[in-house]
């Protein structure tokens, strides 16, 4: 399974309950790896929005089943949480990051010590000069 988060450079996720940016290319990233996975992306209504008008397969995120989750199983967390503390199935975290920090008031609590990077990536965004992709798994 892969969880996917949109960062600034503090870790922050959401400020007032609103996603702080986004980009049409970081988007089209998530989707395309999700198309190479041949998997479905689990998305909040709130995010949904973000992710209309693509090709890949999407389902709510209240219909995820933690149990039955698959490799390529995407879940999309931005003003919902997932618990992943009893989940013995491997994890990567992809940590979609921007080069700025913006107001936050929800911050990524990722226990980092029990992770390992396992790829960087950098590309261009659309609304944004860079935009990183870190995937780190969990031990």
């Amino acid at each position: 399974m892969k969880v996917i988060y949109v960062l600034d450079k503090d870790n922050g996720v959401l400020f007032n309950h609103r996603r702080q940016s986004k980009d049409a290319f970081l988007v089209e990233n998530i989707v395309s790896k999700v198309k190479q996975e041949n998997g479905t992306l689990y998305v909040s209504d709130y995010s949904k929005e973000l992710f209309e008008g693509t090709d890949i397969s999407i389902q709510s995120l209240a219909e995820f089943n933690l149990s039955g989750a698959k490799e390529n199983d995407f879940v999309f967390i931005e003003n919902e949480d997932i618990q992943l503390d009893d989940y013995k199935g491997k994890v990567d975290f992809y940590l979609y990051k921007w080069t700025r920090v913006y107001p936050s008031d929800k911050k990524l609590d990722l226990p980092f010590n029990q992770t390992t990077i396992v790829k960087k990536e950098k590309f261009d965004g659309r609304s944004h000069d860079k935009i990183y992709l870190e995937i780190w798994r969990r031990k």
